[in-house]
């Protein structure tokens, strides 16, 4: 059996919102979020028992609900 590749990603703990903030961030139980987790729609780091979401994901997932409305990460890229 092969064993998967390895890789090392540095976040700060700024860049990662517990999922009761996502949550809270886009107006759905976190039910839901824990759902979308379960259904890999929204990729998450756990460290030890707290699930966490990349910020970058809820700039994706609001730009998913509101593709008109721009978020700080498509700002960004509009600038450049």
């Amino acid at each position: 059996m092969q064993q998967a590749p390895s890789f090392q990603i540095k976040l700060s703990q700024d860049d990662l919102l517990p999922v009761r903030e996502v949550a809270r961030l886009l107006h759905v139980h976190r039910v839901t979020v824990y759902r979308w987790i379960t259904q890999r729609r929204v990729t998450t780091v756990t460290i030890g028992n707290t699930t966490f979401v990349p910020k970058t994901e809820v700039e994706r997932l609001r730009e998913l609900a509101n593709p008109n409305v721009p978020t700080q990460h498509t700002a960004n890229r509009e600038e450049v």
